[in-house]
């Protein structure tokens, strides 16, 4: 391929894996069942966002080619995600958890879960379940693989890792979002994040999300894609239902 031929390439590639992210969270159904089906004693809340920078074919545990400085330039920007999770540490330098959607706007409700917070129960719905370790600054957490079906029963799928290190309670490193069933190959969006670690007995967490400014940035990539593709953001918005079962 040319350079030219990779450029267009990669830019059609990020365009599309960034709508179909943005296009997954703002169809699915959430859940309606209020019966909680786990319990979490939250020893750690972590608040932050991720830029997304490119996107690629493959899967996000694998080595993907990174595009070079000037198809980095040359892309548009993907946006920013907000995102938060509240965590229990289960074992010396393990945790599992779940995303915490009331700091992330990009995330489908799919738990509900008696949460412990500060000594106090409550019932609160999660979006996708995560485990990982937390470690000496280093962090690391997969989240569950969800599934989702088109309207016209095409199956997809969605799973997402990030993997960073810091100190003084942040944490900046690499985040892989990675949709299965669009195409013939797997497509897997890549970003930097950064998040900030709390402890439990700090209740006083200043919330980053947003939600007008989020929405603003990824209905810019929204539309821009629609330009490209010649399709419509609305039939895009309305493609996905969830997965029963």
């Amino acid at each position: 391929m040319t350079n030219e031929t990779n450029h267009t390439r990669t830019l059609l590639i990020s365009l599309v894996t960034a709508a179909l992210l943005l296009a997954i969270a703002a169809a699915i159904a959430t859940v309606t069942n209020a019966t909680p089906t786990d319990t979490l004693t939250v020893d750690q809340q972590a608040y932050g966002n991720v830029r997304l920078e490119w996107a690629t074919n493959g899967v996000f545990d694998e080595a993907l080619t990174k595009p070079s400085a000037a198809e980095l330039d040359a892309l548009p920007d993907m946006g920013e995600i907000d995102f938060g999770f509240m965590l229990e540490e289960v074992a010396a330098g393990s945790v599992r958890g779940y995303v915490d959607l009331t700091h992330s706007l990009v995330y489908s409700t799919e738990h509900v879960v008696d949460a412990t917070l500060l000594g106090e129960m409550t019932q609160q719905t999660m979006g996708p379940e995560v485990n990982g370790t937390y470690n000496d600054g280093s962090l690391e957490l997969l989240s569950e693989r969800l599934a989702y079906t088109t309207q016209s029963g095409q199956l997809v799928e969605r799973q997402f890792e990030l993997k960073g290190t810091g100190s003084g309670g942040i944490i900046t490193g690499e985040y892989r979002e990675t949709v299965w069933g669009y195409g013939l190959k797997p497509l897997t969006v890549v970003g930097d994040f950064q998040l900030r670690m709390v402890a439990s007995e700090q209740p006083d967490v200043p919330l980053s999300v947003t939600g007008g400014d989020v929405l603003a940035t990824n209905a810019n990539t929204l539309w821009l894609v629609a330009a490209v593709l010649g399709i419509s953001a609305v039939a895009t918005a309305g493609l996905l239902r969830r997965r029963n079962g």
